[in-house]
């Protein structure tokens, strides 16, 4: 029996025990906020929320696996949001358990060189008395320290004004993190799946997992990194933008300007579900999907007014906010790829059939030194 069947045992088994309630709902109205670049939404008095979505509301027993994390991930329902009509994307009740021309082409080759070498079957199972690099370790890309624009002069309100950033070396993974991958995070720390987990659009162990919520991403870096003993995390917008360009200068898109209906079989794709990682074209660095698929969660919280204000070297976002950032194209949308500047947010307690992430981590010699002093805006 795989590991996949298992956690679906297992996750009716526990119906009866569960400290949360999810509740769905149907896009939000013309008249309560649009999508902004795709996913995310204006605010309004009356919120709805948005299709694919699930959101926890008041429930008994709000206490969690971590203690003082109920505020945070237990029952964060919010005063003015009301349910529409259901989403046939997503199930009415989830249950949620406590506990690189030759020089460029060659990081492509790299990469999926070190894909197919890390690849996880889905039986694979993980055991509790497993040393800690036991747990296959994703496929990691360079990303060189150095300066890069950020934003575009063309794109949203939000992408604006374009200033120069400088960020630390650091790796990336080659792709989003996997439901394969995922599944031995559940295995091994015994917690319930996320929304849509097992549906056949979202089951195949190379497709990217989706329906965690920005939580869910942090509690996977933070075991990754037990269980490694590296320093796995979310990756900033502004390491995002860098590692999506590719070491490329005011380019829309990973691959140039062209729009996304140019690109191969791009009508074909996309239909029901996410594709399996690592299929796509990667980019100068060597990263798949960067633009597309499913957006990536990322650590910044979330404000439209940040680049006004974002210091020149490494930013990380605003100190505190109500929606937390997210990068990247979706299947889901009438245009599935983004331009490479392109933002979006959503609160951190959502989970979505089009929300995703992929982790990173630091590298020893940053290039901090060598940054020099920041350019003019």
């Amino acid at each position: 029996m795989t590991i996949l069947s298992l956690l679906g045992r297992e996750h009716s088994l526990r119906r009866n025990h569960s400290l949360l309630r999810l509740e769905f709902g149907s896009p939000i109205a013309q008249r309560e906020g649009k999508r902004v670049n795709g996913s995310s939404f204006a605010d309004s008095k009356t919120r709805a929320v948005p299709a694919g979505c699930f959101r926890p509301i008041p429930c008994q027993t709000p206490q969690l696996s971590k203690a003082g994390s109920a505020a945070k991930k237990g029952c964060l329902a919010q005063q003015g949001w009301k349910t529409t009509a259901p989403d046939p994307l997503a199930a009415d009740i989830v249950k949620v358990h406590p506990a690189a021309r030759s020089s460029i082409h060659e990081p492509r080759r790299k990469a999926a060189s070190m894909i197919r070498g890390t690849a996880l079957n889905e039986g694979s199972t993980l055991s509790s008395g497993q040393s800690p690099m036991a747990v296959p370790e994703p496929a990691l890309v360079a990303i060189p320290a150095g300066w890069f624009s950020m934003g575009c002069p063309a794109g949203q309100s939000v992408e604006v004004p374009v200033h120069r950033v400088w960020v630390d070396g650091f790796e990336m993974a080659a792709t989003q993190v996997t439901t394969g991958e995922y599944a031995l995070f559940l295995d091994d720390s015994r917690r319930t799946p996320p929304p849509f987990w097992g549906e056949a659009s979202f089951s195949h162990p190379r497709q990217p997992v989706v329906g965690v919520s920005w939580f869910d991403a942090m509690d996977y870096c933070a075991w990754l990194s037990g269980r490694s003993g590296m320093q796995y995390r979310l990756p900033a917008e502004a390491e995002w933008e860098r590692a999506a360009r590719g070491g490329s200068e005011g380019l829309l898109y990973p691959w140039g300007d062209e729009p996304p209906a140019s690109r191969s079989r791009y009508g074909e794709r996309w239909k029901t579900g996410p594709e399996p990682v690592g299929e796509s074209e990667a980019n100068a660095y060597g990263l798949f999907e960067m633009c597309e698929n499913v957006h990536e969660w990322c650590s910044d919280w979330f404000d439209p007014e940040y680049y006004a204000a974002s210091p020149a070297r490494n930013p990380q976002g605003p100190a505190e906010g109500s929606r937390r950032s997210s990068r990247g194209g979706s299947w889901r949308h009438h245009v599935k790829i983004s331009r490479c500047s392109a933002r979006s947010s959503i609160p951190p307690e959502f989970h979505y059939a089009d929300y995703g992430f992929r982790v990173v981590r630091g590298t020893a010699a940053s290039g901090s030194a060598e940054c020099g002093e920041p350019p003019l805006r």
